[in-house]
C-alpha cells in the first residue's frame, strides 16, 4: 500500500488522539489546516477489498480483486513553508477567531487554535519533563510505570485543528517543533507592517485589543513605543507641533533612551519656541523650554535659548536699575517683572530683582471684569465696587463684623466724642500719618466744608437725610470740630461713612511715574476725586489691565514698603484666571465661583502656596423690584414671581454647584442672615407652582388680561447669569415672560427687577434706599409707596435709641416679607485666595481690598 505525505505525516508527527492503530475499513477521512484563507487538506484513502458477489464466476470475481488492487490515484498534499505564509490583515486578527502557528523544524507551518500554555510553551514544557524525571528517581512498580506513562505525554504537544469538525485534536512530538507565533505575536507583526505603511490608527486599535487581552505580551511595549514615536512624526508632519510633543513626552517617559527621540523632542520644541518669542509669549517658550530640559537635561536647543534668554533677563534687569536710580518706580517695577517672567533661571536673579519690587511693590489680581466695563446697570457692578473700594477712603471705614454688627474705624480722628446725650459731637483730628498710609490728612476748616456740601441743597452731594441730622457744623481750633444734632443718630460712624476726603488731581491719564498732584484749594465741583487711596491710571494699550497708583507715594529711606501699586487683569473666565495664579501671573483672586474654590480647598498643592481666607460678611443674592415698574404693582404678580421660584434647588445646583450648600443658604431679607434686623417669625417662601400659576391668573386680570414682558437688568458676572437664567426658565413655565436688558442698552432703558448682589450691613439706614433703589433717602423717593410703608420708613428713620430701630426694622422686614417688596434669593459665603509671598491682610477682610496700603510683599516669581 502507498502512503502519501499526509499519511507520513499523520504517522510520523501528527497523532490523532482518537485513532487506532488499525487502519479503517471504509471511507476516507478529511484532515484541514486553515491559516490566513489557506487551506490544507491532507486526504487519505484507505482501500478495503470487497466480498465477491453471489453468481459471479470465479474468473471475474479475480479480474475484479485484481482491478480493484490497484491503488487509487494519491492525493499528495505538503504543509505550507514559513516563507509562504502571509500575516493576517487587521481585519482577520479583530474579528476572526485567534490561530497560533506551530512552526516544524523542517520550516513547515501548522495553523491550530491556540496553545496553552502560553507564551513560552517550550520552556514551560521542557521544565515540566525535567521535573517528571526527577520524580522517577527511586520509583519502583506500578508508580515507576505511572510516571512513564506521563512522561511520554509530556513529550507530545496537544493541539486542536479548527477545520477538523470530526476529529480535531492531535498530538504533536516536541522534538519536531522549532517556535511558535502565537496569535499575539501574529499581531505585533501586523501593527509592525501597519506603522510602515502609517496606518497608525489602525495600528493602535490592534495594539489596544491585544493590551486588554494580554497586558504584559512580550514585544508590546516596544511596540508602543514605535507607535508613538510614528504617531508624533505624522503630527509633526501635519503641522502639529504640540500635538507631537504630547505625544513625544509620553514616550520620553516610558523609554527616553528610544533611538532618536532625543533630536525629535529638540527640533521640535526648538520651533515651538522660535514662535512663541516671535509672538512675545515669553509663558509659552519658557514651558517648552523647561519642558525639554526635564526630558533631556541640558539638551542643545535648551542650552542654546537659555544663553539667549539670560542676556535678555540681564538688560532689563540693568534697565530695571537705571529707572529705579532714577526715581522711575512704577517703570522699573515693570521691567524687572518683565526680566523675571523672561528666564527666572537667570544666575543671580533674585539678588538683583528682590530690592527692585520690593521698593515699589505690585499687586497682581485676575478678575473677569473690569470697573471700566459699559454696563446699563443703574447700580453699582461688583467691578466697580472694588475699585471704590481702592480709590475712597470715607471718614469711616467698616472694620469688622461680629454677631451681625459692624464694627467701624476712622484714619483720620484722633477722637470722636459725644456729649449732650449725642447731640454733640466733639471731633479731633489727627496731624499726623505714617508714611504707608494712604489717606491724606485733613484740618477741622476742611472737614467742615466737606461736610457742608453734603447740607447744601444746591450741592450736587446734597445728601437730604444727613441734613435732617446736622443741625450746625462749628470749627474750633485747625484740628477741632463740633457737630451738633437736631435728632440723635442711633449711631454716628454709619451716618458719616459715605463721607470722602476730595481733592483735585491731575486726571488719571495725566498721572506717571508715581506723580502726585494734590491741591491745597478745591477744585471746581466736576474735578473733584477722592483723596489718597489708589488712583486710577492709564495702563497702556491692553484693555484687559486696569491699574490703580498710590495718590501718596511712599518716601524713600523706609525700613519697610507696602503695596504701590494693584494691577487688576482680566480673564475670560474664572477658570482662567485660577490658571493665571497657578501660572504665575496674579498673585490674588478676589470672588472665584464657589465650586471652583472648594476644588481648590481640597487641593493639597494649594495649601502650600495660597491662603484661602472668607470674607467677614456673605454676599446676598436678591431681586430688587422698581418701585416705578407698572406691572409690578400689582400684589399678586410680585407674588407670584416669589412662588415660581425653586431657590433652593438653583442655589444647590447652579450658585454652588453642591448638593450640601455648605457656603450658601436661602434667605429672606436683603441683610445678612446673622443680622439682629431679621424677624425669627419670618420663613422662607416654599416653592408652590399651583399657587404661581393662580396668581398669575390673577394678576393678569389686573393688568389687562396679559402680563407684559418684564425687564430685568443681571450683573456680568457668570454665576448671576446663570441663576438669572434659570429664575427666567422658572417663570416661563408659569406663563411670565422676562427678558435680560443688554449691558450695552441705553441707561435709561426702563427695568422691572434687578438681579443684585450686595451687603447691607446697616438695616436701620440701608433699608430706605434699597426699596426706593436710589444712592440717599430722600422724602421724595417714597411717593410711589402706599401710606403705612412711608410712615413706617419715616419713623424708623427718626428712632434715636439703637434697641428700638432694630426692634422696628423687624417688623418692617415682616411687612415687607408679607407684601413682597423685593424677592430674596441666597446668600454665599465667599473668598479670596491670596499667594504667601503678600502679608498684612484680615483673617476675614470686609472686603478684598480693605487695609491693601498695609499689605506687604515678599519677592517671588514663577521658576515654572
Amino acid at each position: 500500500m502507498l502512503f502519501s505525505l499526509a499519511n507520513r505525516l499523520r504517522c510520523c508527527v501528527i497523532h490523532p488522539q482518537s485513532a487506532t492503530a488499525a487502519a479503517c475499513n471504509s471511507a476516507s477521512q478529511l484532515r484541514s489546516l486553515a491559516a490566513s484563507g489557506i487551506a490544507m487538506c491532507l486526504a487519505v484513502f484507505l482501500i478495503a477489498g470487497g466480498q465477491p458477489a453471489v453468481g459471479q464466476d470465479e474468473n471475474e470475481t479475480e479480474e475484479s480483486e485484481t482491478d480493484d488492487a490497484e491503488p487509487a490515484e494519491s492525493e499528495e498534499a505538503s504543509l505550507p513553508k514559513l516563507a509562504e505564509m502571509e500575516i493576517p490583515t487587521a481585519e482577520e486578527l479583530l474579528t476572526g477567531p485567534p490561530r497560533d502557528w506551530v512552526i516544524l523544524k523542517n520550516s513547515e507551518v501548522i495553523v491550530c487554535e491556540p496553545i496553552v500554555p502560553r507564551p513560552e510553551t517550550l520552556e514551560l514544557r521542557a521544565q515540566a519533563i525535567d521535573q517528571k524525571k526527577l520524580e522517577m528517581r527511586g520509583k519502583k512498580g506500578e508508580e515507576l510505570t505511572r510516571l512513564r506513562d506521563e512522561l511520554n505525554d509530556l513529550n507530545y504537544l496537544e493541539i486542536t485543528l479548527p477545520e477538523d469538525l470530526e476529529n480535531p485534536e492531535y498530538r504533536i512530538e516536541i522534538v519536531k517543533i522549532d517556535r511558535f507565533l502565537h496569535h499575539e505575536d501574529l499581531m505585533l507583526r501586523r501593527i509592525d507592517a501597519l506603522v510602515s505603511e502609517g496606518r497608525l490608527d489602525t495600528a493602535f486599535e490592534l495594539l489596544v485589543r491585544l493590551k486588554r487581552t494580554w497586558d504584559d505580551w512580550r514585544g508590546m511595549a516596544e511596540r508602543y513605543d514605535d507607535l508613538l514615536f510614528a504617531d508624533a512624526k505624522q503630527r509633526l508632519e501635519a503641522g502639529g507641533p504640540e500635538r507631537a510633543l504630547v505625544t513625544l513626552g509620553e514616550l520620553n517617559e516610558r523609554n527616553p533612551g528610544y533611538p532618536g527621540l532625543a533630536d525629535l523632542a529638540g527640533n521640535v520644541i526648538d520651533g515651538l519656541v522660535s514662535n512663541a518669542l516671535a509672538e512675545g509669549n515669553v509663558r509659552m517658550a519658557r514651558h517648552f523650554l523647561f519642558r525639554l530640559d526635564d526630558m533631556y537635561p541640558q539638551h542643545a536647543v535648551f542650552a542654546r535659548h537659555s544663553e539667549s534668554l539670560t542676556q535678555k533677563t540681564n538688560d532689563l534687569l540693568t534697565a530695571a536699575e537705571e529707572a529705579q536710580a532714577a526715581g522711575r518706580l512704577p517703570e522699573a517695577a515693570d521691567l524687572a517683572w518683565e526680566a523675571a517672567q523672561l528666564w527666572p533661571r537667570t544666575p543671580g536673579l533674585m539678588a538683583r530683582y528682590r530690592p527692585i519690587v520690593e521698593r515699589y511693590q505690585q499687586l497682581r489680581v485676575g478678575v473677569v471684569h473690569l470697573a471700566d466695563e459699559v454696563d446699563s446697570s443703574p447700580y453699582e457692578t461688583p467691578a466697580e465696587a472694588r475699585a471704590r473700594q481702592l480709590t475712597e477712603i470715607p471718614l469711616f471705614e467698616k472694620d469688622r463684623f461680629r454677631n451681625g454688627t459692624v464694627y467701624y474705624r476712622t484714619r483720620y480722628f484722633d477722637e470722636w466724642e459725644p456729649f449732650d446725650l449725642g447731640r454733640r459731637l466733639q471731633i479731633t483730628l489727627r496731624q499726623s500719618r505714617q508714611p504707608w498710609e494712604a489717606q491724606p490728612l485733613i484740618d477741622a476748616p476742611r472737614l467742615a466744608s466737606l461736610l457742608e456740601t453734603r447740607l447744601d441743597p444746591g450741592s450736587d452731594l446734597y445728601d437730604e437725610r444727613l441734613a435732617w441730622f446736622i443741625d450746625s457744623i462749628r470749627v474750633q481750633t485747625p484740628v477741632e470740630l463740633t457737630i451738633r444734632f437736631r435728632r440723635v443718630p442711633p449711631r454716628v460712624e454709619p451716618l458719616l461713612d459715605e463721607i470722602v476726603p476730595m481733592e483735585a488731581r491731575t486726571s488719571a491719564s495725566e498721572l506717571t511715574d508715581g506723580e502726585v498732584s494734590l491741591q491745597d484749594e478745591p477744585a471746581e465741583e466736576g474735578e473733584r476725586t477722592p483723596a489718597g487711596g489708589f488712583a486710577p491710571v492709564a495702563s497702556g494699550s491692553d484693555p484687559d489691565v486696569m491699574t490703580f497708583r498710590r495718590a501718596i507715594p511712599e518716601p524713600d529711606g523706609l525700613p519697610q514698603y507696602h503695596v504701590g501699586e494693584v494691577i487688576e487683569h482680566r480673564y475670560i473666565s474664572h477658570e482662567k484666571a485660577l490658571q493665571a495664579l497657578k501660572q504665575g501671573e496674579v498673585s490674588m483672586l478676589p470672588d472665584l465661583p464657589d465650586w471652583i474654590l472648594r476644588r481648590l480647598q481640597q487641593d493639597e498643592n494649594s495649601a502650600t502656596s495660597y491662603f484661602i481666607q472668607p470674607y467677614a460678611i456673605p454676599t446676598t443674592h436678591i431681586l430688587q423690584l422698581n418701585p416705578h415698574s407698572r406691572p409690578l404693582r400689582v400684589r399678586e404678580l410680585r407674588r407670584s414671581l416669589a412662588y415660581a421660584v425653586d431657590r433652593d434647588s438653583i442655589l444647590r445646583d447652579t450658585v454652588l454647584r453642591d448638593y450640601d450648600a455648605a457656603h450658601g443658604r436661602v434667605v429672606t431679607s436683603p441683610f445678612p442672615s446673622r443680622s439682629p434686623a431679621n424677624s425669627l417669625d419670618v420663613e422662607p417662601r416654599s416653592f408652590d407652582i399651583s399657587a404661581a400659576v393662580a396668581l398669575m391668573l390673577a394678576a393678569a386680570g389686573q393688568l389687562d388680561g396679559a402680563i407684559p414682558v418684564l425687564k430685568m437688568h443681571v450683573p456680568p458676572g457668570p454665576v448671576e447669569r446663570a441663576a438669572a437664567e434659570e429664575l427666567i426658565k422658572s417663570w416661563k413655565r408659569i406663563g411670565i415672560e422676562v427678558e435680560i436688558i443688554p449691558a450695552d442698552a441705553d441707561p435709561q432703558t426702563p427695568w422691572d427687577l434687578h438681579y443684585r448682589t450686595l451687603q447691607l450691613v446697616e438695616p436701620t439706614l440701608d433699608v430706605w434706599p434699597f426699596l426706593t433703589g436710589e444712592p440717599t433717602a430722600e422724602m421724595a423717593d417714597l411717593a410711589v409707596f402706599p401710606d403705612w410703608l412711608q410712615q413706617q420708613l419715616i419713623a424708623l428713620d427718626r428712632t434715636s435709641d439703637l434697641g428700638r430701630s432694630l426692634a422696628a426694622t423687624r417688623r418692617l422686614h415682616e411687612a415687607l416679607w408679607s407684601e413682597v417688596r423685593f424677592l430674596p434669593l441666597w446668600e454665599v459665603d465667599q473668598f479670596m485666595v491670596i499667594r504667601k509671598n503678600i502679608l498684612g491682610f484680615r483673617a476675614e477682610p470686609i472686603h478684598c481690598y480693605q487695609d491693601v496700603d498695609h499689605w506687604t510683599i515678599s519677592a517671588w516669581f514663577p521658576t515654572e
